[in-house]
């Protein structure tokens, strides 16, 4: 499997958002669980900032051959490792600075290996 090798920038963002099942009675009781075994999937923003174009471009290249919805392997800062897609919903934005570097930014989700 791939394994998207560039460090990313330090100001990333996690967010875990449970999927949880509810079930709501009719007296005000309602009933919780987790929605299949992996209901705590991680996801990141990521940015690749202040980079020159050369990098930008091949990780640029890794995405779109993962196209979002094919698997690599990455190890998000200070976490266990996985597997994750980029999300196909936001996709990625690339930024042109004002001089020779830039940045790029997306959205990784994890996803069941």
């Amino acid at each position: 499997m791939a394994i998207f090798i560039w460090l990313v920038s330090k100001d990333g963002t996690k967010t875990v958002k449970p999927r949880v099942l509810k079930a709501q009675f009719g007296d005000g009781y309602a009933q919780r669980g987790p929605d299949g075994i992996n209901s705590l999937l991680r996801r990141w923003t990521v940015a690749l900032n202040n980079r020159e174009a050369a990098e930008l471009d091949a990780a640029e290249a890794f995405l779109v051959e993962h196209g979002g919805y094919i698997k690599f392997d990455w190890t998000p800062p200070h976490g266990a490792a996985g597997k994750w897609i980029c999300d196909a919903e936001t996709g990625w934005e690339r930024i042109q600075g004002g001089g020779p570097n830039g940045s790029l930014r997306c959205t990784f989700v994890e996803v069941p290996a």
